[in-house]
């Protein structure tokens, strides 16, 4: 028997959820869980159907022509969810550093697609600087970080070494007379 935190009632280890790979269960009954998880995510649309050669904004919440959606990749018609509009409102000139709180034009930040809004929260300076304690304070990070170079320098001299045996292979007289033949 256990107690659900949700509701206080005394339940059999049947109603609860398990863990997955622990012996543990979820402290809420399995009909809590199940309420808590519809009151936090609300059942899904269907999608909106638009007339040929229009496209619903899931933004502004209109429908608009082809032309005004940036390309995109992942649905079926290729095309951002977004309108030009809307997009142009939610990716402003300047971004707030999470790390300083200083106000830096867009520029000063780096792209990373996977994020919500596009960008990555800190400016490249806290980034760097961030790496930088890093590095030094943690031994095995260096370590990392000088294999890394290493292993990088390493395929930059063997691409350089097949770029020289290629230019070799290019100039060798069997080549030049096969050339002059030409």
């Amino acid at each position: 028997m256990r107690v659900c935190s949700d509701r206080g009632q005394f339940k059999p280890t049947s109603a609860f959820t398990p863990i997955n790979g622990t012996p543990y269960f979820h402290a809420r009954c399995k009909p809590c869980r199940a309420a808590r998880a519809r009151g936090d995510n609300p059942p899904r649309t269907l999608p909106v159907k638009s007339p040929p050669g229009f496209r619903f904004c899931a933004a502004c919440q209109t429908t608009r022509p082809l032309g005004e959606f940036l390309p995109g990749t992942g649905n079926s018609n290729r095309l951002r969810s977004c309108c030009r509009d809307c997009r142009a409102r939610v990716s402003p000139a300047e971004r707030r550093c999470t790390s300083c709180g200083q106000t830096k034009p867009i520029t000063e930040f780096t792209r990373i697609r996977d994020c919500v809004n596009g960008w990555y929260g800190r400016c490249r300076a806290c980034r760097a600087e961030r790496a930088r304690q890093r590095y030094q304070s943690d031994a095995d990070e260096r370590e990392r970080q000088k294999d890394r170079v290493r292993r990088n320098r390493r395929r930059r001299n063997a691409n350089n070494d097949q770029t020289k045996l290629i230019g070799q292979e290019q100039l060798r007289p069997s080549n030049c007379a096969r050339a002059r033949k030409y």
